[in-house]
Parts: C-alpha cells; structure tokens; sequence
C-alpha cells in the first residue's frame, strides 16, 4: 500500500533452467506490468492486437542478462496513478498521504502531501525533495504522468493494474 520505493521495490526471482541463465543478477527496471507480454513472448504467442499494453516485454533481458530496459515506470494505487519515475528521477504528484500505521488507514486518516521529486541514485530511500532545485525535471515527469493518464482513459482495456 506505499508508493515509495521501500514498498515498490522489491526483488523479483525466476528459474527456468536451460533458458534463463544460471546466477544471473539483473539491475533493471521491471513492472508487473512486463509479466504479461514477457510470459507471452517466451510462450511464442503474439500480444492480441486490440489494445496498447502498458508492460513491455522483457524475455531478451531474462534470457541474456541484455535487452531493452525500461526507462519509465508508472506507480499506481487501485487504479489512481500518482507517480511516475524516469531513470533515476522519481516524480510523485501531489496527493492524500496515510498518517500513522495500518491501523489509522482505516479511519481514512491522511494529510495531503506532494508534489515531490526525488533523485533515487543519491536518494533511495526518498528522503530529501529536490523538486525546487530540478524545476525542469519536476515539470517534464509531471507532463508525462499526466500524458499517461489521458493516454490510459483512452484506452480502457489496456493491461493496467
């Protein structure tokens, strides 16, 4: 239920011997969105042509360790998007933030926060804003998530938590 990165990022596993290298350590960006078209390109079945998917295939990656990486990442919470990441900046909009633990989340108790940029190769943990020091950085990864969410209204079946 957290859209930082200690909530989002977590290891992701695979075996298949024979196909997927042995001990091979990967430091990508992935979605579970990629599971998808992933699962379906190592099945040898084609993608169904009637929609966009918002998850990008990543069977050369698994298979070799090299491929397309993704350079973006959508972070999004029963289906309301409220962060978008590019390489090493993290844009997170302005939004309801839970206060406390679990249990005051139930009571619907949040105070609105945001909008943050973070710099997650200096900055992991998403301690320190620099959204006023990086203007240009803020402004250009709040457009896209906002192109994002014009784009996913408009396609409604897309493969989209």
């Amino acid at each position: 239920m957290d859209l930082f990165e200690g909530g989002m990022r977590v290891p992701f596993l695979v075996s298949w011997p024979g196909t997927i290298e042995q001990n091979l350590t990967i430091e990508s960006l992935v979605s579970g969105l990629d599971l998808f078209p992933t699962f379906l390109e190592l099945a040898e079945i084609p993608l169904p042509t009637d929609r966009k998917y918002d998850g990008v295939s990543q069977a050369e990656l698994l298979r070799t360790g090299r491929g397309k990486p993704r350079d973006s990442i959508l972070y999004s919470q029963i289906r309301q998007f409220h962060a978008w990441r590019r390489g090493r900046y993290k844009y997170h909009a302005e939004r309801m933030i839970p206060y406390g633990n679990p249990m005051a989340w139930r009571l619907g108790l949040s105070v609105r926060k945001g909008p943050w940029l973070f710099d997650l190769e200096t900055d992991p943990d998403e301690s320190y804003d620099i959204s006023t020091k990086a203007p240009e950085v803020t402004q250009q990864l709040a457009t896209e998530l906002s192109t994002f969410v014009k784009d996913w209204q408009q396609n409604p079946r897309g493969w989209l938590p």
